[in-house]
């Protein structure tokens, strides 16, 4: 027995889970606890949870739909199912749901292929104790509430951070858990809370450009019991993404990098100062007035090299967006316009230049740090002979 060699032993207990190597006569800690265990798979996995449905159910009680994108959202005749399967596992506790001065809490975790069906019951009795005293009678009392949660999975998506199951969270909170077979046979409520599930998703994936933006928060409150059945929809920007400070700045900025100029690749550099305007959105506006130089080299007829800078000084308005979870493919965007600065000693040994000389350009930033800049630079002359060219840049700041 002594030279068998096992490679490994998974051991699933109740309470964690374990791994065996008795090759090396080792136990490895517990990969997992029970209570991370029934965390994942009874709770929606917290990517920021950015939509919430509050809806009342008759008789004081209340639905609580959670899900994480709007494109989560995908079997408009999921609710229907999610109330079907959480019957027949109440079903199941019905002898252990008898006591109603207890607090009783099942979590039901239903998988993407329906079956099986995952279940967990738990019952407090801290406040047995507690009693209603009316005149000469006395009755034993319940504070709070019992809960139904229900994770229901849909399926799978690709995310930066692999793939991610999607999944929906329904939460009851019930005077007592037994009402839900009066909620489950009632087919109007059910009905309503189905359409306005389905209307809301719907209807805001229309109207935002792209549904699972980082910055899109969703909060509906609906009363179907009220007499003109009540729809509450609140949109956000969630507070704790927002990366930019709360108050107009100046900054100060410079970056290195090379430009293509009349097909010959040319060293350049920036600096720049900038003001950006507060906004309460996650766009910031600014101003920025820079100077830019780059230089070119030629080899002369002794091998010896001579340099040729030249600078422009520029004006540009643009706007910085966090594109965190976006799909939008740029961190910030200018444009601007720039005058050349220039001697007549620089116009001499480099004949290419004149005096009036301005550029165009487009800063297109797709990080922080590095920025792609189309331009074009032109003396704007008609009747003579016009200099001008396209130009490409590629920088990277430094901050």
């Amino acid at each position: 027995m002594n030279a068998m060699k096992w490679n490994a032993i998974f051991v699933l207990c109740l309470g964690s889970t374990i791994t065996f190597a008795q090759n090396k006569n080792k136990i490895f800690p517990p990969i997992a606890s029970e209570k991370e265990v029934v965390h994942n798979l009874f709770n929606l996995n917290d990517d920021g949870i950015k939509n919430h449905f509050t809806i009342n159910i008759p008789g004081g009680d209340f639905l609580l739909v959670e899900f994480n994108t709007l494109s989560d959202w995908r079997d408009t005749g999921a609710f229907h199912n999610v109330m079907a399967a959480t019957s027949i596992v109440l079903d199941k506790y019905k002898e252990s749901l008898r006591n109603q001065l207890s607090g009783k809490s099942i979590y039901i975790h239903i998988p993407i292929s329906g079956q099986p069906i995952t279940s967990k019951f738990t019952q407090s009795f801290d406040n047995s104790n507690l009693i209603s005293i009316e005149g000469t009678d006395a009755s034993p009392l319940k504070i709070g509430m019992d809960t139904i949660r229900i994770l229901k999975n849909i399926g799978t998506k690709k995310t930066d951070d692999g793939v991610q199951t999607v999944q929906i969270q329904y939460t009851f909170l019930l005077r007592d858990i037994n009402r839900f077979k009066e909620v489950a046979s009632n087919n109007e409520w059910k009905l309503q809370t189905a359409t306005i599930l389905d209307s809301v998703v719907l209807a805001y994936r229309k109207k935002w450009s792209s549904q699972d933006a980082w910055y899109h928060r969703l909060y509906v409150n609906y009363d179907p019991t009220a007499k003109d059945q009540k729809l509450i929809v609140n949109q956000k920007v969630r507070e704790d993404d927002k990366v930019f400070p709360e108050y107009d700045m100046l900054t100060v900025s410079t970056g290195f990098g090379a430009s293509l100029i009349r097909n010959t690749l040319c060293p350049s550099v920036d600096f720049g100062l900038g003001y950006y305007f507060y906004s309460d959105k996650q766009i910031l506006t600014f101003t920025r007035l820079s100077l830019y130089t780059f230089a070119r080299f030629e080899e002369r007829a002794d091998k010896s090299f001579e340099t040729f800078a030249t600078s422009f000084v520029n004006l540009e308005i643009g706007s910085e967006s966090n594109n965190k979870n976006s799909k939008l493919p740029f961190y910030s965007t200018s444009i601007g316009f720039g005058y050349k600065l220039v001697t007549k000693e620089q116009i001499n040994r480099d004949p290419s230049m004149s005096y009036n000389m301005y550029r165009l350009f487009f800063n297109y930033g797709l990080t922080k740090s590095i920025m792609i800049t189309p331009e074009f630079v032109t003396n704007f002359k008609t009747k003579e002979k016009s200099n001008g060219w396209f130009g490409l840049s590629i920088k990277v700041g430094l901050f």
